[in-house]
């Protein structure tokens, strides 16, 4: 059986990709030893999990996300595991993300160890995650990606955490992948067994945040939107988990809590047990990231919303006519339509790739044009404002667009009330 390495620039402690296919591969009978970077110093130097070594490297703290700390921090993790990996080869090394595959590339040209790469991340986006603008930082993950894209080719086999769902929709690492050139294989992170959760039955409903806390900004998203809930009907807070923000999130939240008289509880941490009773106290998941944040924005498809309403009775013509009118236009699109069919009012979500002037005003042709063979609406609760002024006249005659600006005259003479917005 063979003798695998894992390497990792996290404590592992715990890393559940990381454990779980270092598992596998012990109860297959292979012998297992993860290389982990505990950055932090927060955790046992050596570690034993289901039969598999976990050896943590200490080497000064070094913090996530940083430049030129965060650089030399993992050069001299690299240079420590490159040092012991070499006196004593596996048979097999496995480098978890981009910032592990230089060690790899390196022991398969002076011992000829098969090299495996694991890619669960997008690497060199997330030195754009504190400033996404930065020409610097820009540049910096322009060379990372190009160093990782030349190293690919040295990689024997190439797994991914997702792929698309079907056909294309909603792609994943796989496809990015794909789009340079490399084939790679999907293994999902999730159980194969598992078991239904009871609908919680606390007082107050909960909101959770489980997992890594590296983005402290999608927490105070959380904080915003509870502000904005009527006091009588604002949730229980609960985070579990640990990362780079956990200390700052910590504080944040306990004060937060306290000042609007909330109920708080915030955890390190989790093993699969202590997930499942986490799970069983939640009502709501929160999972979003900042969506300013460097590497959300890196691949994301520019959208817009448009909202429209026409009689029940033409909502599927009206449907498959934009649809039609998206795909002569664009090759590859996003089209998501939901809303309140039963009063004729549709939200439609577009993505076309771009979001330029000429892009946007002919998206909104696709979906404007249609409506006025079928005596719809250009607006159902949004309004008119400032975008759709162009618009009006499919849904209004001109003996109805002058009838409204002779009503604005006559209550708004001088025109300080939303100066522009309707029409001029």
């Amino acid at each position: 059986m063979a003798n695998v390495a894992m390497v990792v620039t996290n404590a592992c402690d715990p890393d559940p990709r990381v454990i779980n296919s270092a598992r596998w591969l012990c109860e297959a009978g292979h012998h297992v030893t993860i290389h982990a970077y505990d950055r932090q110093h927060t955790a046992e130097l050596e570690s034993v999990i289901d039969g598999v070594k976990i050896k943590r490297y200490q080497l000064g703290k070094s913090p996530y996300g940083g430049m030129l700390k965060t650089a030399m921090g993992i050069r001299k993790f690299h240079k420590h595991v490159l040092s012991n990996l070499l006196k004593s080869p596996p048979t097999i090394v496995v480098c978890h993300d981009a910032d592990t595959l230089a060690i790899g590339c390196k022991l398969k040209k002076k011992r000829r160890v098969a090299l495996i790469l694991d890619m669960h991340d997008l690497q060199h986006t997330w030195v754009l995650m504190p400033s996404p603008r930065s020409k610097y930082r820009k540049l910096i993950s322009k060379i990372m990606k190009s160093r990782f894209l030349a190293r690919l080719p040295q990689a024997d086999l190439i797994l991914t955490s997702s792929g698309s769902i079907k056909d294309g929709v909603y792609p994943g690492f796989k496809e990015w992948l794909i789009s340079h050139g490399f084939n790679s294989t999907v293994i999902e992170n999730r159980p194969v067994e598992y078991s239904e959760l009871m609908v919680p039955t606390n007082t107050n409903w909960v909101v959770s945040h489980i997992g890594r806390i590296r983005d402290i900004n999608s927490i105070r998203l959380l904080f915003a939107a509870i502000k904005q809930m009527p006091e009588n009907q604002r949730p229980d807070i609960c985070i579990a988990g640990d990362g780079s923000s956990w200390s700052r999130v910590k504080l944040e939240l306990e004060e937060f809590a306290k000042s609007n008289g909330l109920r708080c509880d915030i955890s390190g941490s989790y093993d699969r047990n202590g997930l499942t009773k986490i799970l069983q106290k939640t009502n709501v998941m929160y999972a979003m990231y900042d969506p300013l944040r460097g590497n959300i924005l890196d691949g994301a498809l520019p959208v817009k919303m448009f909202d429209v309403s026409m009689p029940v009775s033409y909502m599927e013509r009206y449907v498959e006519e934009v649809n039609k009118n998206f795909a002569a236009n664009w090759k590859d699109y996003k089209c998501v339509v939901f809303g309140h069919v039963g009063d004729g009012n549709l939200h439609i979500i577009g993505g076309v790739g771009s979001d330029d002037k000429k892009a946007t005003k002919l998206m909104e042709t696709c979906i404007y044009d249609p409506l006025k063979s079928i005596k719809g609406a250009i607006s159902a609760e949004h309004g008119i404002g400032l975008e759709k002024k162009d618009y009006l006249e499919i849904s209004r005659s001109e003996i109805e667009i002058n009838l409204m600006r002779t009503l604005k005259k006559a209550l708004d003479p001088n025109s300080i009330l939303n100066p522009g917005k309707v029409f001029d």
